[in-house]
């Protein structure tokens, strides 16, 4: 088992879908989905930080397997507190096909599901 191997955490993707409220109209729904391995990890930089402070939003790097797919403002939630991220990018880097690590990186940002 390799390093980043034990990094990754159960995760689910939260899936969005539109419900009739009865009257006419919708809400939405969120419900939990299909079941994925995540690291997901927060930059500790003085730069990073400052920018933390300036616009009052963590950055996460979130790093799953090439086969996961992420569309931004995809959600994910870690199993092991129920904390949710937003995926801002649509998965930004990954490793070539042909390199003995399978790994992409995208970034997302801490978020609650509205009520």
């Amino acid at each position: 088992m390799s390093l980043l191997d034990q990094a990754y955490e159960p995760f689910v993707m939260i899936d969005k879908r539109s419900v009739s409220d009865g009257e006419g109209g919708y809400f939405t729904d969120y419900v939990e989905g299909a079941e994925i391995s995540v690291a997901v990890t927060n930059e500790n930089t003085s730069l990073t930080r400052i920018a933390e402070a300036l616009t009052e939003k963590v950055e996460y790097r979130v790093i799953t397997k090439r086969n996961v797919k992420f569309n931004q403002d995809d959600l994910i939630k870690r199993l092991s507190d129920g904390q949710v991220f937003r995926i801002y990018y649509k998965n930004t880097k990954e490793t070539p096909k042909s390199a003995g690590l399978d790994m992409k990186e995208t970034f997302a940002q801490e978020w609650s599901i509205p009520i």
